[in-house]
C-alpha cells in the first residue's frame, strides 16, 4: 500500500496513481485525490475501529445463535443456507432503507447496528465461500 505524504495542514500532497501528480489527480477526481484521502492515518484508525466492532458483534451474535447461518432455515428448509444468508442480507438492506427514511421513528435498532449486521452477513458468506460451500 502506498502511504501518502501530507503537507503541514494534513492535506495529501501525493497521488497514489502511478506517475500522476496531485494536481492531475485532483483534476480527474473533482478537486481532491480520493486515494490520498482514504489513506490518511485517521481513516485507517477508523477502519480498524469499525472492524474491531464488527468482529465483536459478529462473534457475540454467532455465540448467541450458534452456527445457524450455515444451516437451512427451520421454517423454509427448502432453502439452502447460502440462499438464506442472501435473504437475510436482503432483509437487512430493506431495514437500512427504512431506517434512513424514518430515522426519527425507529427505536429498536440503529442504522449503525443494521450496517454491522449486513457486514456480518457478508463475512459469513465469505466464510462459506472460502469453505467451498458456495
Amino acid at each position: 500500500m502506498i502511504v501518502n505524504k501530507l503537507d503541514k495542514n494534513g492535506t495529501p500532497n501525493k497521488c497514489t496513481k502511478p506517475g500522476m501528480t496531485i494536481d492531475e489527480c485532483h483534476a480527474c477526481n473533482g478537486g481532491y485525490c480520493m486515494n490520498a484521502i482514504l489513506c490518511t492515518p485517521e481513516t485507517r484508525d477508523r477502519i480498524a475501529t469499525a472492524c474491531d466492532r464488527l468482529k465483536e458483534t459478529l462473534q457475540r451474535k454467532n455465540a448467541d445463535y450458534g452456527d445457524s447461518a450455515f444451516l437451512p432455515p427451520l421454517l423454509t428448509p427448502e432453502l439452502d443456507a447460502n440462499t438464506a444468508i442472501l435473504v437475510r442480507m436482503s432483509d437487512k438492506i430493506r431495514r437500512i432503507i427504512h431506517l434512513e427514511q424514518n430515522a426519527t421513528t425507529i427505536q429498536n435498532e440503529s442504522l449503525a447496528d443494521s450496517y454491522l449486521d449486513l457486514a456480518g452477513y457478508a463475512i459469513l458468506r465469505l466464510i462459506a465461500l472460502e469453505q467451498g460451500k458456495i
